[in-house]
């Protein structure tokens, strides 16, 4: 009966201790980073930086030796300029590189 008394009265002290304790917590419960796959074929693997909203596409860069796979970062066209600086950048022609595509 005494240990029992014992462990109680040490659970009481001990308890309200551990409470009152600041644990540490992740911002990002899932992981910063998390990888985004389709079944349909390992060419639609994305690694997204959930900190930065970074996304890299894996990619199989056969025009080199061995054929290495490494993350290649996706560009991100959030406004005009940016669709404007992406296409003049990737143009394969020299046209005009603001012309927008016409929206439906």
């Amino acid at each position: 009966m005494g240990s029992k008394l014992r462990l109680l009265a040490s659970l009481l002290i001990v308890l309200p201790v551990l409470a009152g304790c600041n644990w540490p917590t992740s911002d990002h419960p899932a992981g910063r980073f998390q990888i985004f796959y389709s079944p349909h074929g390992a060419h639609d693997t994305f690694l997204l930086d959930t900190e930065t909203g970074r996304v890299w596409q894996l990619t199989s860069f056969t025009y080199l030796e061995g054929e290495p796979v490494a993350w290649d970062l996706m560009a991100r066209i959030d406004n005009k300029d940016d669709y404007g600086r992406f296409i003049k950048e990737h143009s394969k022609t020299p046209s005009d590189p603001l012309a927008l595509p016409k929206q439906p």
